[in-house]
């Protein structure tokens, strides 16, 4: 299964996560947080890896407008170890983000594919699946999946 992730990330991220999983991994980027907001709304993104970085200045206000506006969709944390993004990782800690992926400590591929991972079994969808696991499995494999997912958008 092919999911459909947003990067909000500056471009040598960017690179690196398209570069992970090409067969499980579909991304679309935003360089701004208007940009973000209309890609999600526009698009069946399953899941969203932001910088508070994004734009320039280490800034909470649009992480958390998407977890405003979208609450169901798991967000993952991908920034870089520094004093400027301390304060912004607690605040965002106290609006439930709990995942952050350190750029250049924490991101070799491995570790960057099983926080994806982890945080996608966390998305609405996935659970809605998991707790009728047993109901839908006689149905064609990939017929629950589409009709959650179509439910959603």
């Amino acid at each position: 299964m092919r999911h459909l992730l947003l990067a909000a990330v500056p471009t040598e991220r960017l690179l690196r996560l398209r570069m992970l999983d090409p067969d499980r991994f579909q991304w679309v980027s935003g360089s701004g947080w208007p940009e973000v907001v209309e890609t999600i709304r526009a698009k069946p993104v399953e899941m969203a890896v932001v910088d508070p970085l994004l734009g320039g200045e280490s800034r909470a206000h649009g992480i958390e407008r998407i977890r405003l506006l979208f609450p169901s969709l798991p967000l993952l944390i991908y920034t870089e170890l520094a004093p400027a993004t301390a304060s912004v990782l607690l605040q965002l800690g106290r609006s439930g983000i709990t995942r952050v992926v350190f750029h250049r400590f924490e991101d070799a591929p491995a570790s960057l594919r099983t926080a994806i991972q982890a945080e996608l079994e966390q998305s609405a969808s996935q659970q809605v699946m998991q707790a009728l696991g047993g109901a839908l499995q006689d149905l064609p494999r990939e017929l629950p999946r589409i009709a959650v997912e179509r439910g959603a958008h």
